[in-house]
């Protein structure tokens, strides 16, 4: 009888301490399964803040990069060809005859308008009306090849750009401005109205 009383404590003892052994388990891999949904979320989180920066650090560069092209072809439009180039060699771009440039052209839709008065080999003489107000008249710009320099000093304002001679129509890109409502941009006159009286 007290055989079957000591295995009957035994087998009681091994059961509570079976029962301790499994909630000791439980708790366990509950942590276990707690900490690695915390360090899922932390790896989600720190992955989307990488490619928050990395998003960062791609549209820094890209406009970097705009930056540096826009300097970079404002530098090669600036640097002025040799003076060995002759007439004909500079005008090689175009296909007209220069006096087919001169006379009035219009931007569709836009109170801007442009005349050419003259062009010889190293000059165009022109007036310049953005959004309906005249940017002074007899304005002079340094010509080579087929894109002309100008600045127009007036007043306290001034206004710096280059004029592209194109084969269908004439290009104004304004570089740095001085005068109220007139921004830096590109213009292109494409209706071409003739020589005005």
């Amino acid at each position: 009888m007290e055989e079957k009383s000591n295995k009957s404590k035994f087998v009681h003892i091994f059961l509570i301490l079976a029962i301790i052994l499994i909630v000791l388990i439980g708790i366990f891999m509950f942590k276990l399964y707690k900490e690695k949904t915390e360090f899922n979320e932390e790896s989600i989180q720190q992955n989307e803040n990488i490619s928050d920066f990395q998003n960062n650090i791609d549209n820094s560069t890209s406009e970097s990069n705009k930056i540096s092209t826009s300097i970079n072809t404002e530098i090669s439009t600036n640097n002025i060809s040799s003076n060995t180039t002759t007439p004909q060699e500079k005008h090689s771009t175009i296909q007209h005859d220069l006096s087919s440039y001169i006379g009035l052209w219009t931007k569709p839709t836009s109170n801007d308008y442009l005349y050419i008065h003259s062009i010889n080999n190293d000059e165009i003489t022109f007036d310049f009306d953005y959004n309906g107000k005249s940017i002074t008249n007899h304005n002079k710009a340094t010509l080579d090849g087929n894109i002309a320099s100008f600045v127009i000093n007036h007043e306290s304002n001034s206004l710096t750009g280059k004029i592209t001679l194109d084969n269908n129509n004439i290009l104004i890109h304004i570089i740095d401005s001085t005068f109220e409502n007139v921004p830096k941009s590109s213009i292109t006159f494409s209706n071409y109205l003739g020589p005005q009286n």
